[in-house]
């Protein structure tokens, strides 16, 4: 819930036309508003705003692009599976927000991202060589603090910055 309220906070921010079709939506609850469900929430904060901004021929400059980083941190497995639908559904509705998610590659989560993202647009970060780039950087980055003797000289070590690229 804190996901979609999070977005819909960013979107008021940047189209006055949504913020005006939600101004009464229950952004907080608790705070003196009942508390809702997800779905409830998609529909006053998404879907029928959305459908008003489209009867009004509403044309978004341009789409936005948010980024949500560890999205398998956000809950369990089955809430995060909810929130990868619900931004499926969002990116879908007016063809405003395009959203880029990164996650550990854990099966449910991959499993649903398969199915709802074609493959060309999808990465895996385990395929791209990723752990040379960090040893680059490490190396590169205790060589200068060894340099500017904020690092004993016994740290710069290969089998150091292998272990470093590696957590």
């Amino acid at each position: 819930i804190e996901i979609l309220q999070s977005l819909s906070g960013a979107l008021a921010n940047y189209y006055l036309e949504y913020q005006e079709l939600t101004q009464r939506a229950p952004l907080f609850p608790g705070m003196g508003r009942p508390v809702v469900s997800a779905s409830s929430l998609m529909d006053e904060l998404f879907v029928r705003p959305f459908a008003a901004l489209r009867e009004k021929g509403f044309t978004p400059p341009g789409p936005l692009t948010f980024m949500i980083d560890g999205i398998n941190s956000c809950g369990d497995e089955e809430a995060v599976l909810d929130v990868l639908n619900d931004l499926w559904k969002i990116s879908s509705l007016l063809g405003l927000l395009k959203f880029v998610v990164t996650s550990r590659p854990l099966p449910g989560i991959e499993g649903r991202l398969s199915s709802i993202i074609p493959s060309g647009n999808r990465y895996n970060l385990d395929d791209l060589n990723i752990q040379q780039d960090i040893a680059l950087y490490t190396r590169t980055r205790l060589e200068a603090l060894v340099k500017s003797q904020f690092l004993n000289k016994k740290w710069y070590r290969e089998d150091v910055i292998a272990h470093l690229a590696q957590i």
